[in-house]
């Protein structure tokens, strides 16, 4: 059984190197830079946020559809607004004194900021998976006197290339492989990359993924090797970064249980560490594998803790909080505490709805969580309620005929016929399979489970003209699926029970 992490579960390969690996060689001093030059990178978020670079991005996120990009829009703008000075203030003191870490760990902020700008604006159907660094734009710009971390001491890069560093994560995040590879192929030409391990690791770890993702398991087996040697010369935190290429190597080849024991690493090396949201990463990783795995009593442990650790560091609404109750939820699910997992997801949903608006990408999948939740417990009609919720999403957003909105329509088809309300399911199941068949195509799967739908619910109706349409095109389309796919089952029992409903027809007369 092979684990399929989504990036976001693994993201903390760079994360780790990001915010420091401590290192046991130091590097080695570069020549003293005059204080007037130094300090020139006080003025880095005002030369990032400028008013063209604002109005570049309100462009590019109406190009979206919803509500969401403007509340996303309204969030740097506060964060900036509130934390510029700040920032600026402790930057003009670190380089002022000398405190070449602190003004390091003040770069990375910067670095993170104009890699969010940068690629909203020229990706925006990738903004959407960066609220989680968006909410955290500037966040510590307080701590960075207080944290001791070696990696810090690293040489400073060039604003550009420390834009493209910063963006390996988000691009990571979005599952982009062929940006992510793209990235790590410029970033490799920079030579203080190259020569300096705290740069290099994450960059070298993310090369096992992109391997992973084309299938070249040499060529990943390779990169797992050189981040090894690399983290080799660092020190506990670095081995954060190497376990979770390990654990992303292991799942692709199908080993849980070298999975397991790598995310368990990581998980202990946190806890070593000063800083809370590492630790709150690697919980939350570990949890959601487990979610994954059907292992819901052992991922409740380390998904609550890292509830509580959000909470306590952001807040019970913080989208850091909800992200992890929609795991929790599921893992309560898998356990059948139907009422626990559904006030977790409920307030999963509402911290959404108030931090990232209600039509966000997250607050949508939580609603669609909770139509799950409550079809996999039996109870069809509490997930009705989940699904006219978002048809009513969809439809503002896309239309009453577009493809999402079919797909919302087919899931609403059958929370009513397993209510038995058929001519209801029968009216979803027509709307949904035009739009469908015309979008993504007769033979997708969403298409083809819609027709066995409609025939069944034709069957319930008595039609059995349009039922047996239905049924043998289905039998037909799953054809070309592969060996196993429960749709086959579907088309194959759609078709039997066509057969058993039709009269016999009268024997003739010798």
């Amino acid at each position: 059984m092979s684990i399929k992490f989504r990036w976001a579960q693994v993201c903390t390969l760079s994360t780790v190197a990001l915010f420091g690996c401590d290192r046991e060689i130091e590097v080695e001093d570069p020549e003293p830079v005059p204080a007037a030059i130094a300090c020139e990178g006080a003025d880095a978020i005002t030369q990032i946020w400028t008013p063209t670079r604002r109005a570049d991005l309100d462009t590019a996120l109406q190009q979206q559809p919803g509500e969401w990009p403007q509340q996303l829009l309204a969030i740097l703008d506060a964060r900036v607004g509130s934390n510029a000075q700040v920032w600026r203030r402790n930057y003009l003191r670190a380089c002022e004194q000398g405190e070449r870490k602190a003004q390091r760990c003040l770069d990375m902020q910067a670095w993170e900021l104009d890699a969010i700008v940068e690629l909203a604006t020229t990706h925006p159907e990738h903004a959407a998976s960066m609220w989680a660094e968006i909410d955290a734009v500037l966040r510590d710009a307080d701590a960075c006197d207080a944290r001791q971390e070696p990696s810090f001491d690293a040489p400073s890069l060039s604003p550009r290339v420390g834009r493209e560093w910063a963006s390996l994560r988000l691009l990571l995040n979005a599952s982009d492989y062929v940006a992510v590879d793209n990235t790590v192929r410029a970033l490799e030409g920079d030579e203080t990359v190259g020569q300096t391990p705290a740069y290099a690791l994450p960059i070298t770890a993310s090369k096992v993924v992109v391997a992973l993702s084309k299938g070249d398991a040499d060529q990943a087996n390779a990169a797992l090797g050189q981040a090894e040697a690399l983290a080799a010369s660092l020190g506990p935190r670095a081995q954060m970064t190497v376990a979770q290429a390990q654990a992303f190597a292991a799942s692709s080849r199908g080993d849980v249980p070298a999975a397991m024991v790598a995310l368990d690493q990581s998980v202990a090396a946190a806890r070593a560490q000063e800083d809370p949201w590492l630790l709150f990463l690697q919980l939350r990783n570990i949890g959601r594998v487990k979610v994954q795995l059907g292992d819901g009593a052992g991922a409740i442990e380390p998904l609550a803790e890292a509830i509580s650790l959000s909470t306590r560091l952001a807040g019970a609404e913080n989208p850091h909080t909800a992200e992890v109750q929609i795991s929790l939820a599921q893992a309560q699910l898998g356990l059948d505490r139907v009422e626990t997992g559904y006030d977790l997801l409920t307030q999963a949903r509402d911290s959404f709805v108030n931090t990232l608006g209600p039509d966000h990408p997250q607050t949508v999948a939580s609603v669609e969580a909770i139509g799950q939740l409550f079809m996999a417990a039996g109870r069809p009609g509490e997930a009705q309620y989940a699904y006219l919720d978002l048809l009513e999403i969809y439809g503002d957003l896309y239309g009453p005929k577009d493809w999402h909105t079919a797909m919302v329509k087919l899931a609403l088809g059958d929370s009513l016929m397993a209510m038995e309300q058929h001519e209801g399911a029968r009216t979803m199941y027509m709307e949904a399979l035009v739009p469908l068949v015309q979008s993504l195509g007769a033979d997708h799967r969403a298409a083809i489970q819609t027709s066995i739908h409609l025939g069944i619910a034709e069957l319930a109706l008595g039609n059995l003209d349009a039922a047996g349409d239905h049924c043998r095109r289905s039998v037909d389309l799953v054809k070309a699926l592969a060996p196993g796919d429960p749709l086959i089952a579907e088309a194959k029992a759609c078709a039997e029970q066509l057969g058993a409903a039709k009269p016999s027809k009268p024997k003739r007369p010798r």
